[in-house]
């Protein structure tokens, strides 16, 4: 049990050192965010600018990524916690998955925010591609307050952090 306890926490570790030095790229804050329009998985077309006004988790991933698929229960925690106060979580799927299937994980998962399709050019290009879950807060004029490229333990934590600071009256 103890050898077990020790290989998920170097392995955890391991993933967030990655992170930590640089192994992954994405944006830095203090900078507004790239505008897109993407399709929806429910069906209309959104700019990420028809979101200013209200802060916003942005989220690109992948239904074929471990680590996003856990990132995605806790989107849904915080849409669920924060969507009364104004927050919108935003996710954007990079891969060339069959719509289908991204459905399909979105109904099981029962994910009740904004989920868009086809955004690897937009990952890629204004983004800067890289390692994916790419996680960016916003503030309500768009300027990117918080970006945390990869997962770990500790992420959850520190994202609920800088949203409770950016929804302070």
């Amino acid at each position: 049990m103890k050898t077990t306890f020790r290989h998920s926490l170097l392995l955890c570790t391991a993933a967030s050192c990655l992170t930590a030095v640089g192994c992954a790229t994405g944006l830095s804050t203090g900078r507004a965010a790239p505008d897109f329009k993407l399709d929806s998985l429910a069906g209309p077309s959104v700019t990420l600018s028809q979101y200013k006004g209200n802060p916003v988790l942005l989220s690109f991933w992948s239904v074929g990524c471990g680590f996003c698929r856990a990132e995605s229960s806790h989107l849904k925690a915080l849409h669920e916690k924060y969507a009364a106060r104004g927050l919108r979580v935003v996710t954007v799927h990079v891969a060339d998955a069959p719509k289908d299937r991204v459905a399909k994980f979105v109904e099981n998962q029962k994910l009740p925010y904004v989920v868009l399709l086809s955004g690897g050019e937009v990952f890629a290009g204004s983004y800067g591609g890289g390692s994916i879950p790419q996680t960016y807060l916003l503030d309500r004029g768009g300027q990117i307050v918080y970006a945390q490229v990869g997962w770990s333990l500790f992420t959850p934590g520190k994202i609920e952090h800088e949203i409770e600071s950016l929804l302070k009256p």
